[in-house]
């Protein structure tokens, strides 16, 4: 009877409502016995549901921040006294009428009324949109040099060395060196008279329709040794794998190029590109100023020559200021434009 007793009650226990078969199983799957604690569903559903490693406090967070300003430091430092005040300064002196070491009187934003009605000044941005037309030769020269040098050729070496050459030369330099070669009665005219295609003999700088031209193949020579050393530095990254793939599939050289190395090496392309179109606005003066002075008349001016001419040339001082204020907000536009595309590229 006592065991029968028992038996009723463990069945009653088991089979009572309100969590009673959780209890019967924890204590049958529990040696230890019927005191220990039964596992509720509460506890159960805390238990799933628990985050992950929670985040560290917001303060230690911080301490982490700060522990890495000595080491970012000087560069902030160098940034702030090499651009960020130089073009705070700058900003500053475009609203007067600035002579420097005499009195400046304020004048506002009638610097920057002047260079928007200057004719000058339009003529002077459309040189630089057309400087602008010479990306796609700047980009696609030293990349399929690279690409062949990369492929084909033996002692790639010693041509990317030669090729490089020029890179080291300044841009003051290149322009004293291309004015003998490129004048009317230069080097190119001389040798195409000789050989008896005088017929394409040109005033290459002294032409108003050629001399822009003249001027963007005279970068694509000075800058391609550069391009074919970072495209270079680029294709190792590319795995050899797909390029013999692609090869056994029967791509040709053309689709290699187009759907194996352009998406491989896209970041490079859109860093290039970016350099050279900054380097419009930013690194034409020494060329300039040294092979055309701006000729003839303003075909070939850039806006760096241009604040030159009205600042040392003209001594307007605060208009030369509004036009550099000009100069920074274009170089902004193109480096936020190269971001914004650099990311959609990079995600397609």
């Amino acid at each position: 009877m006592g065991g029968a007793g028992g038996g009723e009650a463990e069945l009653r226990e088991t089979t009572s409502i309100g969590g009673g078969p959780r209890q019967a199983m924890t204590r049958a799957a529990n040696p230890v016995g019927v005191d220990a604690e039964p596992v509720s569903s509460d506890s159960l559903t805390s238990t799933a549901s628990s985050p992950g490693p929670s985040r560290p406090p917001r303060r230690t967070r911080w301490l982490g921040r700060l522990a890495t300003v000595p080491y970012i430091a000087p560069l902030l430092i160098s940034a702030v006294a090499v651009v960020v005040a130089p073009a705070a300064f700058g900003l500053s002196r475009s609203l007067f009428n600035w002579q420097p070491g005499t009195n400046s009187p304020f004048t506002g934003i009638s610097n920057f009324k002047l260079l928007a009605e200057s004719s000058t000044f339009h003529a002077i941005l459309v040189n630089e949109g057309y400087y602008l037309l010479g990306l796609p030769i700047w980009t696609l020269l030293p990349l399929l040099i690279a690409v062949f040098l990369f492929t084909r050729v033996r002692v790639a070496g010693l041509v990317r060395m030669l090729i490089f050459l020029p890179v080291v030369v300044s841009p003051a330099l290149l322009g004293i060196m291309f004015t003998p070669i490129l004048a009317p009665e230069g080097l190119v005219n001389t040798t195409l008279q000789k050989t008896g295609l005088g017929g394409l003999a040109r005033p290459w700088i002294d032409d108003p329709s050629l001399v822009k031209p003249t001027i963007i193949l005279v970068l694509a020579w000075a800058n391609v040794g550069l391009g074919v050393a970072i495209f270079t530095a680029a294709l190792t990254s590319i795995q050899p794998d797909l390029l013999d793939a692609a090869a056994v599939n029967g791509a040709g050289s053309w689709q290699r190029i187009r759907y194996v190395i352009v998406p491989g090496i896209k970041r490079t392309l859109i860093l290039w590109m970016t350099f050279q179109a900054l380097g419009v606005f930013l690194w034409l003066f020494g060329l300039i100023y040294s092979l055309t002075a701006g000729g003839p008349g303003n075909s070939s001016a850039s806006i760096d020559y241009d604040v030159f001419t009205n600042t040392i040339s003209n001594g307007l001082f605060g208009v030369g200021a509004a036009e550099s204020v000009y100069l920074l907000a274009m170089v902004i536009l193109i480096a936020v434009a190269a971001w914004v595309i650099g990311r959609r590229w990079s995600h397609d």
